[in-house]
C-alpha cells in the first residue's frame, strides 16, 4: 500500500511541476505581448521625432 501511496505522491509533484512550468510559460507570453505593443507603439514615434528621449549625464558618460 506504501508503493501506491508514493506513486501518488511522485505523480501529483510532477503534475504540479509541469503546472508551474506552464503558469511560467503563460506569464512570459503575456509579458512578450506587452512588449511587442510597446514597441509597436514608440518605435514609429522615436523614428519619425515625434518623441525624443532625454538622456542623462551618467548615460553620456558611458
Amino acid at each position: 500500500m506504501l508503493g501506491l501511496n508514493e506513486n501518488w505522491a511522485s505523480r501529483f509533484k510532477t503534475w504540479g511541476e509541469t503546472l508551474n512550468h506552464l503558469v511560467e510559460v503563460i506569464e512570459n507570453t503575456i509579458q512578450i505581448r506587452t512588449l511587442e505593443k510597446l514597441r509597436d507603439t514608440l518605435l514609429p514615434k522615436l523614428i519619425s521625432g515625434e518623441v525624443k528621449v532625454q538622456m542623462s549625464e551618467h548615460d553620456l558618460k558611458d
